[in-house]
């Protein structure tokens, strides 16, 4: 979970670091490389984060968690293919979404999963994930610019999520569906 959490703040965060190459090559605006790193996440995330804590909450975060995981690292990879303003904001939406579900799964399997005594340390390593995801993505994000471009920089991080999600499958155990009282 721990690295589930880092790679989805790298995704979150890479067109922050690559964000003068990518206006260069598209020819964004400052309005729309605004729109694209800002608004566009966030709008996205912001209305869809409950619903899909919901899905988790009320059936398997583990399929929830691998689903939005693949839906946001196809999305960053797309991302790398990006011709203009409207297709690059379309793969950051895709971004959001799998990260407005992933996010709360990870709580969920851990609630299922892990003892209370040892809860609070589950969800400290969870949380962990963000600011080492925001080191590595600044700091790798810029060296593969450097080195690949802004392109390979998120296709690479693309593929990196698909093999985060391969994982994600293997090593998380099937969480049980929780009773619902009052129904």
């Amino acid at each position: 979970l721990l690295l589930v959490s880092i790679f989805s703040q790298i995704d979150r965060i890479l067109p922050f670091i690559l964000a003068e190459s990518i206006r260069e090559e598209l020819d964004l605006s400052d309005t729309e490389l605004g729109l694209v790193t800002g608004l566009a996440f966030a709008v996205c995330y912001a209305l869809m984060s409950l619903p899909l804590a919901r899905a988790a909450d009320r059936g398997s975060p583990k399929i929830v968690m691998i689903a939005c995981i693949l839906v946001w690292s196809a999305m960053t990879a797309l991302g790398g293919a990006a011709t203009g303003f409207v297709m690059l904001a379309i793969t950051r939406f895709g971004v959001a979404l799998g990260e407005a579900g992933a996010t709360p799964s990870a709580p969920a399997i851990i609630a299922r999963q892990v003892s209370a005594e040892r809860r609070g340390r589950a969800i400290g390593l969870f949380s962990m994930g963000i600011p080492l995801g925001t080191m590595i993505g600044f700091a790798g994000g810029g060296a593969l610019a450097d080195t690949i471009g802004w392109r390979g920089a998120l296709i690479g991080a693309g593929l990196t999520g698909g093999l985060i999600a391969l994982l994600a499958m293997v090593t998380i155990q099937p969480t049980p569906v929780l009773a619902r009282s009052g129904e």
